[in-house]
């Protein structure tokens, strides 16, 4: 609450100062920029004090993330309100927001890097997605999707794992509806192992069974989402996306197996990923079109 009630107030003072002309446009912008970039110095400044408190770590970590909520508007703000940045400009600068915020979390805590992987999800969206190039996209999304994971990996972070395969599967929609099923695939396919992979690192010293828990039900929890994802893939374009889909559902069972051969997830977890192969195989039979559902032909 104190969190967002300081990056609301920065960003109700710029819009206070714009409605009675004391800002031009590229000075709003400028003055949002600066003012989150002072939260997120208060919060380093708030950390280096001596006393290592509670209350001292809890009031960095508001400050971190408000200053991140302030610099995302002002990405937003500058490219889609203002027209003062060009697309790629706005891409880059969200994407270096949420890469820093993510690298500031392992001094903040795992409340921030759920702020960032919230906020690179949303980049292409608040940025234009038609204006990304399907290979830039991709590369960003398993960009994104590879350092969260590896962030939940190596701190144990079980609900990051889980914040970044659902933004990993997120990612895979637009290329889907670009008919970039190989594409949306990968991204759905890294979803499942990311999680899997985290779960699967060497322990460090002093883990508690908590951690490994929440990692465990990230892990469990990706691989459902991920089987539901792959109907997609399955029934977007039946008759192009089938070999995708079948890749795509052969790793799922993969993966699944695996986990459960290593005593991680539970054995009725592998119906996930067989039943969604089964029906999808047999409706692809019974229905064809360029969409699931356009039209239906009998076995006869």
């Amino acid at each position: 609450i104190g969190g967002g009630g300081l990056a609301l107030g920065g960003l109700l003072l710029v819009a206070y100062a714009a409605q009675k002309g004391v800002f031009t446009p590229p000075l709003r912008i400028a003055a949002a920029v600066a003012l989150g970039a002072l939260m997120v110095l208060a919060s380093e400044w708030i950390l280096r004090r001596k006393a290592e408190t509670s209350r001292h770590l809890l009031a960095a970590a508001i400050a971190a993330g408000a200053g991140a909520v302030t610099l995302y508007g002002a990405v937003c703000a500058a490219h889609g309100l203002y027209h003062l940045v060009p697309f790629w400009l706005a891409a880059v600068l969200a994407a270096a927001v949420s890469l820093g915020l993510l690298g500031l979390s392992l001094r903040h805590g795992e409340p921030l890097a759920l702020v960032a992987m919230v906020g690179a999800a949303a980049t292409p969206i608040v940025t234009d997605i038609p204006s990304w190039s399907p290979i830039v996209f991709e590369a960003y999304a398993i960009l994104v999707a590879a350092t969260g994971f590896l962030l939940a990996a190596g701190r144990r972070w079980g609900r990051t794992s889980l914040a970044t395969a659902v933004g990993a599967l997120l990612l895979s929609l637009p290329p889907l509806a670009d008919r970039q099923y190989a594409a949306a695939a990968v991204l759905v396919a890294l979803a499942a192992a990311g999680p899997l992979a985290a779960l699967w690192r060497r322990r460090r010293q002093g883990e508690t069974e908590a951690e490994v828990t929440r990692l465990r039900r990230a892990a469990m929890s990706a691989l459902l989402l991920a089987s539901l994802f792959s109907v997609a893939v399955w029934f977007w374009s039946p008759s192009q996306a089938t070999v995708a889909a079948g890749v795509l559902s052969a790793v799922l069972l993969g993966l699944t197996a695996l986990a459960i051969a290593t005593r991680q997830v539970p054995a009725g977890l592998l119906a996930a990923p067989a039943v969604t192969m089964v029906l999808a195989m047999l409706c692809c039979l019974l229905f064809e079109g360029a969409k699931a559902g356009a039209a239906a032909r009998p076995p006869w």
